[in-house]
C-alpha cells in the first residue's frame, strides 16, 4: 500500500506543478500583451495618431422576457399607420403568437377609442385587421369601425378606400354579413364612379379619355398596350360590379380594355398574382350580369388554364 500511496502522491504534485506551470504562462502571456497596448499607446500619442479602443468587456448573456405589444403605447393617431406598416411586413422572420398579440393589441385599441378615430384611420384598420386574419375572431372591432364609417355619409373616404375596404371585407367573408356595410360601401363606390371624363388643358371644348376618379386610369394603360393590367385593375374592377350599382355604360369600356389585353397577349395573365387571378376569374363571371357581354373564348380558355396551373398555390377561397 505505501508504494501506491507514494506514487498517488508524486502524480498530484506533479498536477499542480503543472497547473502553476500553465497558470504562470498565462500570467506572463497577459502581461506581455498589456505591455505591448502600452507601447503602442505610447507611440500612437506622440505621433499623433489615434489610438485603438480597446474592445469592452463582454457581458453576460441573459434572456430576455418577451415585450408587450406596442399598440398598447402608442398614441391613436399613429395606430393606423403602425397597422398598415405592420400589414407590409407580414409574417416572415417574426415569432407568430408575438405577431397574432400585436394584432390583438390593435383590436382591442381600436374597439375601444373607435368613437376617437376618422373615417380614414377605420378604413385602414378595417383593411389591415382584415388582411392579417384577424378580423374574423374580433367581432367587437369589426362593428366599432364599421360604426365609424357609417356615422358619416357617402364621399367621405374617396374610391380608393373605399375599394380596398371592399376588397378586405369580401376576402374575409365578413362584408354581406352586414347589410348596412354593404349599403354604405355601395353608396361610396356609387359616388366614386370608376369612369368620369375630365377637361383637357389645353381646350375646354375637347375631352380627353375616360379616367379613373382618384387619377389612376383602369384602362387607358391596357388599351394602349404599354403595360399589362396589374392586380390593382382586376381587384377595382371586380369591386365596382360586385359592389356598386354603376351603370354598364360607365363599367363597359374598362371591361372591353382589361379583356383585349388577355386575348392579345398571355403575359398580361401570366403576369397576374394568384389573387389578381382571382379577381379576374370573378369579374369574368359577372361580366354578361354586369356590362350585358359574355367574356370571349379566348379570354376564358387563358383565365381557365392560368388557374390549373396555379391550383398547387390557391387557398380554399
Amino acid at each position: 500500500a505505501l508504494p501506491v500511496a507514494q506514487a498517488r502522491l508524486s502524480s498530484t504534485r506533479a498536477c499542480h506543478r503543472m497547473a502553476a506551470t500553465v497558470a504562470t504562462s498565462r500570467f506572463l502571456a497577459a502581461s506581455w500583451r498589456h505591455s505591448l497596448r502600452q507601447v503602442h499607446h505610447q507611440r500612437c500619442v506622440a505621433t499623433g495618431r489615434a489610438a485603438p479602443r480597446s474592445k469592452p468587456p463582454a457581458r453576460p448573456v441573459t434572456p430576455q422576457r418577451a415585450s408587450s405589444p406596442q399598440a398598447y403605447d402608442m398614441p391613436l393617431k399613429d395606430l393606423a399607420g403602425f397597422s398598415r406598416r405592420l400589414a407590409r411586413q407580414g409574417a416572415i422572420g417574426q415569432d407568430p403568437v408575438e405577431l397574432a398579440k400585436e394584432w390583438d393589441a390593435i383590436a382591442f385599441q381600436a374597439q375601444g377609442h373607435a368613437e376617437q378615430l376618422t373615417p380614414e384611420d377605420a378604413c385602414s384598420l378595417l383593411s389591415s385587421l382584415a388582411g392579417s386574419g384577424t378580423l374574423p375572431r374580433q367581432e367587437g372591432a369589426q362593428q366599432a369601425l364599421l360604426g365609424v364609417l357609417l356615422q358619416h355619409g357617402p364621399g367621405v373616404v374617396g374610391a380608393q378606400k373605399a375599394v380596398r375596404v371592399y376588397v378586405a371585407l369580401d376576402r374575409v367573408d365578413t362584408l354581406h354579413g352586414s347589410d348596412k356595410a354593404f349599403a354604405f360601401l355601395r353608396d361610396e363606390l356609387r359616388h366614386a364612379s370608376p369612369i368620369s371624363r375630365r377637361r383637357s388643358s389645353r381646350s375646354s371644348s375637347s375631352t380627353e379619355a375616360p379616367v379613373a376618379s382618384d387619377g389612376a386610369d383602369l384602362s387607358t394603360d391596357a388599351a394602349q398596350g404599354r403595360h399589362h393590367p396589374r392586380d390593382s385593375s382586376w381587384r377595382r374592377l371586380h369591386a365596382f360590379m360586385a359592389g356598386s350599382d354603376c351603370p354598364a355604360s360607365k363599367l363597359l369600356p374598362t371591361w372591353e380594355a382589361l379583356e383585349a389585353a388577355v386575348v392579345a397577349d398571355v403575359g398580361a395573365v401570366r403576369s397576374l398574382s394568384a389573387d389578381g387571378l382571382i379577381y379576374a376569374a370573378r369579374t369574368a363571371a359577372l361580366a354578361a350580369e354586369r356590362v350585358g357581354q359574355s367574356p370571349a373564348a379566348d379570354f376564358v380558355s387563358r383565365i381557365r388554364e392560368r388557374l390549373v396551373a396555379q391550383a398547387r398555390w390557391l387557398d380554399g377561397w
